[in-house]
């Protein structure tokens, strides 16, 4: 199962990346969208990262897999922020609202096994 949750964080990367790479093509003079439009990338890396490693071998500690959850559901809440919102919604918000359940559910399912050791 940790091959599912290292592709999980790797779509997580993948939409993070994708929307820092879009930031100054779309947004090519500084504005409110455009910064709210870049901290959601900064934040898809973030939640990624902390995601992908909690995904390696090893025992990861009980602060990185709470650190990978909170990004997981701060995910989910953005996707469904972007869905209550309406408006012209690209295909990230879908891949950000299912990408994030999955990995929230990862990271409530690791968090809890540490907790019952």
């Amino acid at each position: 199962m940790r091959w599912f949750d290292r592709v999980t964080a790797a779509l997580i990367l993948l939409v993070g990346a994708a929307h820092l790479a879009a930031s100054a093509p779309v947004f090519s003079a500084p504005s409110e969208r455009g910064v709210w439009f870049l901290s959601a990338g900064l934040f898809g890396l973030t939640a990624g990262l902390a995601n992908l490693a909690r995904a390696q071998a090893g025992a990861p500690s009980r602060l990185l897999s709470a650190a990978s959850l909170s990004g997981s559901l701060g995910l989910l809440l953005m996707g469904g922020l972007l869905f209550a919102a309406g408006g012209d919604l690209g295909p990230q918000a879908a891949v950000v609202l299912v990408v994030g359940a999955v990995a929230a559910l990862f990271g409530a399912v690791d968090l809890l096994r540490r907790r019952s050791r």
